[in-house]
């Protein structure tokens, strides 16, 4: 096993990543080599320079519908959060 430091990462997504690893029950490590994986996955597969617009317009749909969840996400805490302080 190997240990590293990352520097210069964005804070608003490494924020949101721990969060997203947080409420699945895992760690940060753990995320992270999912995460690895999926992109050595992908890494893989040869795109056709023809389809690079129309993959991207995926990926801005797909990023449209992962900051929608996260906002709900965080809703969805706030109102747990707010529900136990009540009691």
């Amino acid at each position: 096993m190997t240990s590293i430091t990352i520097k210069g990462i964005n804070d608003e997504i490494y924020r949101r990543f721990r969060a997203l690893a947080t409420l699945r029950g895992i760690s940060i490590q753990k995320a992270l080599e999912e995460a690895m994986v999926l992109w050595i996955k992908q890494g893989t597969i040869l795109i056709d320079v023809g389809e690079i617009d129309a993959i991207m317009d995926i990926f801005e749909k797909i990023q449209q519908n992962l900051l929608f969840m996260i906002h709900l996400e965080e809703l969805l805490l706030r109102r747990i959060k707010n529900g136990q302080e009540k009691n």
